[in-house]
């Protein structure tokens, strides 16, 4: 009788210092540590092991996931299938206790001490959707966008960084239902946005999250689609799209004016299509640049 050979996949993970969330430092390094993993035995018996081997309280295993190096997204019994042989993790504290760790942060009376910080942790978290849906449920949205309305320090578009940006727009579409309309203070924050993008008169690291809140807010159709549509400066973007800026910049400037021009009028798509022929970006960008003149002119001819 032939027996079953169990599939067994190997990973790597390794630590990161930025996880030390409460952790004591060892008296020893934390070596990588090359696993396979039997799809038999549950994940927290790995993550209980690799706690024991870096000397961390196994009483606090229970509060550590493991998550993937390049997407930062966490490993559950559930994804776990998916996991290709060579992918490399990290040890990272469960997304109860990211989300849980992140509002503390958030919510303190001495946050600006650790806003760089929480705020990374954040937009790196945010790409996952069981952390993006519990960071809702536990009420951390709130906090968040208190920082755009509240803050004396981050209420203005020029104080604005990339981290509070992309944290806002990966936490609204790793969400299991977008509604941008349902956010409080969701047209103050817009009109800042579209301001900033509009009369920036310096680079900004933060406009391609800029760029990428307001395409995601015209893609699902919001109530306030008409009004960036209508108020952004094409000109402007168009500025965005020169080599002056950096090529994820130049992106997203791009995928905003497609977006624009598939849902403007033929006078806003004529004047696009003559601005665009002459825009000059990075050469991996220029198919896109063709494909959305394309696409303009294919409008036309149906027109």
């Amino acid at each position: 009788m032939s027996r079953t050979s169990i599939i067994k996949t190997k990973i790597g993970v390794h630590w990161k210092n930025s996880v030390a969330i409460g952790v004591s430092s060892p008296s020893s390094p934390r070596h990588p540590k090359l696993i396979e993993l039997d799809p038999n035995i549950p994940l927290n018996d790995y993550i209980s092991k690799i706690c024991d081997d870096w000397k961390i309280p196994q009483s606090n295993s229970i509060h550590f996931a493991l998550r993937y190096d390049d997407t930062h997204k966490f490993v559950t019994e559930q994804n776990r299938s998916q996991i290709p042989t060579g992918q490399v993790f990290y040890l990272s504290l469960s997304h109860e206790d990211e989300v849980q760790d992140i509002i503390k942060y958030l919510s303190s009376n001495d946050y600006h001490r650790y806003d760089s910080i929480a705020l990374e942790r954040l937009k790196l978290a945010g790409e996952d959707e069981t952390f993006a849906l519990e960071f809702v449920q536990q009420k951390g949205l709130d906090y968040l966008l208190k920082l755009f309305i509240h803050d004396e320090k981050s209420n203005n578009y020029e104080n604005f960084t990339s981290n509070l940006l992309r944290s806002l727009h990966n936490i609204m579409i790793n969400q299991q239902a977008i509604n941008w309309d349902n956010l409080q203070s969701i047209d103050t924050i817009i009109d800042q946005l579209i301001c900033g993008i509009n009369y920036s008169k310096v680079p900004r690291s933060h406009s391609s999250s800029a760029m990428m809140i307001l395409y995601s807010i015209i893609n699902n159709e919001s109530k306030y689609s008409t009004k960036i549509i209508q108020t952004l400066e094409i000109t402007h973007l168009l500025v965005y799209c020169s080599k002056q800026h950096d090529m994820e910049t130049q992106y997203y400037a791009l995928v905003l004016i497609n977006i624009i021009m598939s849902k403007g009028n033929q006078i806003l798509r004529s004047s696009l299509l003559t601005a665009m022929s002459n825009t000059v970006v990075a050469i991996r960008l220029r198919e896109l640049v063709q494909s959305i003149i394309n696409s303009v002119k294919l409008l036309f001819s149906i027109v």
